[in-house]
């Protein structure tokens, strides 16, 4: 029996010794620890917490029926959670759309409507800066001295 039990545990030994990398391993963890920390905080507060709480105990109930070999109860859920993919996706649509909503706006930076006006104009000034200091035939207006030429309610001093 030891000698059975330390063959295992040399085996094991050896599986562990080959597969494990503890570097990709505990970034894995981490990345899935955080993903399932993102979703209970996105999902609280909502009535998304009352139906996952509902889905577990279904799972729970599958898992007992296979454990205690309840054919009726399995044959039932089997057939029921079989299709929890499109139920999770109807079920969730709203608390989904959301989710991409807030992953879409954490990759790209959002600009207030002030920092949009304040891009636009120097974008703007920049431009006729260039257009009115070169000396060029093909410049089709150039203001006289002391005029301004307005655009998008502001007005740039030549």
């Amino acid at each position: 029996m030891i000698e059975r039990l330390w063959s295992l545990l040399l085996e094991l030994r050896d599986y562990l010794g080959s597969n494990f990398d503890p570097f990709r391993d505990t970034i894995d963890i981490l990345l899935v620890t955080l993903g399932i920390y993102w979703l209970l905080v996105l999902i609280r507060g909502t009535r998304a917490v009352q139906i996952l709480v509902g889905l577990i105990v279904l799972l729970t109930a599958s898992a007992a029926s296979n454990l205690l070999n309840l054919v009726a109860l399995r044959l039932i859920l089997d057939n029921f959670l079989g299709s929890a993919a499109i139920i999770l996706v109807i079920l969730f649509q709203h608390d989904l759309r959301r989710a991409l909503a807030r992953v879409g706006r954490g990759f790209f930076p959002s600009v207030s409507a002030r920092e949009e006006s304040q891009i636009v104009e120097e974008v703007v000034r920049a431009q006729l800066h260039c257009c009115f200091a070169t000396t060029s035939p093909f410049r089709p207006y150039r203001p006289s001295p002391g005029r301004g030429v307005t655009f998008a309610s502001s007005i740039v001093k030549m």
